[in-house]
């Protein structure tokens, strides 16, 4: 009797160990693989409100869209920005210059995360051609005529500390087939210095006139212009998350509401700009088991 007695004292610990981890492993079923990101209330994000619309890598290389860009209203357009260049749109642009403080201007704040934010000059040059007559040689006898191309050198550079900085953008019009054009830089990287003074510069100047074949030059202005100046930006890459905070470890059941905070490398903003979103979700990983094995409803793609 003591013999069945002693057998039967060591077989129940086993049997509590089992019963415990089988619980366990129910609990550990409990949450669902994806919750409502509103479960614990309205997502509440806070957005930074450059001074000119922005961008992102797809639309930023839309023709349409660029082509849209050439007009005094349009929101994308820094160069005609009171907050930023605002420089004249229809107006002769040259001896014009306009100069910004990066880090005065919300724009400013997207060049800290490396190789992200993007900048691209473009406006549509006409070269004054003309002709200009010398004498030349013995008691000046001799008659020249040469044509003549008065051309615009547009700038535009991004200093710190009054040196020259990536990008440095120009647009010379000498070399255009025709007498009016549209030209553009392209995009290029901002590159980001934490210095106190980083400024960008944009100028319209007329470059020295070359007679054909000689050396002389002119200051004949004539009717060269640069019109329709295009500044614009362009978020190169998407949003990284940097963290998420508010689990803890916990372990949630059914109906649990949690907090989340995410934080991304970038500011962000909602396509549709509003922070009423009960279609956002997040994935949640069961610790010790693949995905493969998670209960049927909650399985990726379920």
């Amino acid at each position: 009797m003591r013999n069945t007695m002693g057998k039967r004292g060591r077989v129940r610990p086993k049997r509590i160990l089992a019963a415990l981890l089988a619980v366990v492993q129910l609990i550990l079923f409990l949450p669902t693989v994806s919750i409502p990101a509103l479960a614990a209330g309205d997502v509440a994000y806070t957005r930074l409100k450059p001074e000119v619309a922005i961008y992102n890598a797809q639309t930023g290389i839309d023709e349409k869209l660029y082509n849209r860009e050439i007009s005094a209203d349009s929101k994308f357009n820094a160069a005609t920005k009171s907050s930023l260049f605002n420089l004249s749109f229809e107006n002769n642009l040259v001896n014009a210059s306009a100069q910004i403080n990066m880090n005065d201007v919300d724009i400013g704040q997207l060049r800290e995360k490396g190789s992200n934010l993007q900048t691209s000059l473009s406006a549509s040059f006409h070269n004054y051609k003309h002709q200009h007559s010398w004498k030349s040689g013995f008691l000046n006898l001799k008659s020249n005529t040469a044509n003549v191309v008065t051309a615009i050198n547009m700038s535009y550079l991004f200093r710190v500390s009054g040196y020259s900085n990536d990008p440095a953008l120009y647009i010379n019009s000498r070399d255009m087939a025709k007498d009016t054009e549209r030209l553009s830089t392209g995009y290029r990287t901002v590159t980001y210095h934490n210095v106190n003074y980083p400024y960008a510069t944009v100028a319209a100047s007329l470059q020295g006139t070359y007679y054909d074949g000689g050396n002389k030059s002119c200051k004949c202005a004539g009717d060269a212009s640069v019109t329709k100046p295009v500044i614009t930006y362009m978020d190169n890459n998407a949003p990284s998350i940097v963290s998420v905070t508010g689990i803890d470890n916990r372990i949630l059941k059914a109906g649990d509401e949690v907090e989340l905070v995410v934080e991304f490398d970038e500011p962000i903003r909602f396509a549709d700009d509003s922070v009423a979103h009960d279609d956002l979700y997040v994935g949640l990983a069961i610790e010790g088991l693949s995905s493969d094995n998670y209960p049927l409803p909650h399985r990726s793609g379920a």
